[in-house]
């Protein structure tokens, strides 16, 4: 898995690198030695677990890690972000206009290397993906924190779904449309088990970011009051004490060490740990599914849940202590 892995990460330097013009940027393109390429490894290892052509998969695998490094250096625009992966982000080694055109770029160029290597199916599945990320960040910056909107958990729980979950939807549902002789219903199941591992990556960290600290964050906590960027664990405060968004920002936006604290005994974590329990139980029940398919995924749902969600909260149980 490690030599593929390399692999990944020479190809996609290659892509990035091909072009004679846009070669010179590629330097202050996300330090991709330093990227852990971890929806390409996802997908990669679905593949393998299930004897689907490794070569198509190394290419749709390829694709991804280019759609997410769009996204990341779109991210970094909207966030004001200086750094990416221990050094400068592309918008503050050539400013935020190169970095959103750049950022279009690569989206077309992952766009147009997944329909070059896989078939239609699978494209499809690519571009609608890309839609629901979009579409997720969009309405997370645009929507939820207008005065003029009142927004329910299931906007916030569909917010997470996409910008997080569609593009590991990708890569569950990837090898089985290589392999293309996949039943509709393994097919949902391995859609929804991406979205939902999304979903509950997104959750964990958004509960980092409130209760966190700069050691274990690596990056100052409560970033998104901040940003004026509502989340699930911000949308259950402002239900608990009874205020709205603009209230909470007001209330807490110079007294985070405070709201942390609140949140770790309040009864809007109470809440949080047993959706995101109650996920797992989702996942669970997918797996079994796919597993009735002789489709293997057991392992993948296993290790992302430990690294990813279980890994990152276990860091809040001695604050929950004190």
């Amino acid at each position: 898995m490690a030599a593929e892995t390399e692999i990944i990460r020479q190809k996609l330097t290659q892509l990035l690198t091909q072009d004679p013009y846009l070669l010179r940027v590629f330097p202050s393109a996300g330090n991709i030695e330093r990227a852990k390429l971890s929806r390409a490894r996802l997908l990669l290892k679905n593949a393998r677990d299930n004897n689907v052509d490794l070569s198509s998969a190394i290419e749709a695998a390829i694709a991804i890690e280019v759609i997410h490094l769009a996204t990341l250096v779109h991210d970094d625009v909207i966030d004001d972000s200086p750094m990416r992966r221990n050094a400068a982000s592309f918008k503050a080694s050539h400013g935020n206009k190169s970095a959103v055109l750049y950022g279009d770029y690569l989206f077309s160029l992952g766009v147009n290397h997944v329909q070059a290597t896989q078939n239609a199916a699978c494209a499809s599945v690519f571009t609608e993906c890309i839609h629901d990320t979009c579409r997720g960040e969009a309405i997370q910056d645009l929507v939820l924190s207008d005065p003029q909107f009142s927004p329910k958990i299931e906007d916030l729980y569909g917010v997470a779904r996409g910008k997080t979950g569609a593009l590991f939807a990708f890569c569950t549902q990837a090898p089985a449309l290589i392999r293309a002789d996949t039943p509709e219903a393994l097919q949902a199941a391995l859609k929804e088990i991406g979205y939902l591992l999304g979903l509950a990556y997104q959750l964990a960290d958004d509960v980092l970011d409130l209760a966190g600290t700069q050691e274990n964050l690596g990056k100052p906590a409560c970033n998104d009051l901040r940003e004026n960027c509502m989340t699930t664990p911000l949308f259950r405060l402002m239900q608990e004490l009874n205020m709205d968004w603009q209230q909470l920002r007001s209330r807490y936006l110079n007294n985070e060490n405070e709201l942390s604290e609140y949140f770790l005994h309040s009864a809007s974590y109470k809440v949080l740990k047993a959706e995101i329990d109650a996920v797992k139980s989702q996942l669970d029940r997918l797996v079994e599914v796919c597993r009735s398919h002789d489709w293997e995924i057991q392992e993948i749902v296993a290790y992302f849940w430990g690294e990813y969600v279980q890994n990152r909260l276990y860091s809040l149980k001695d604050a929950e202590c004190h």
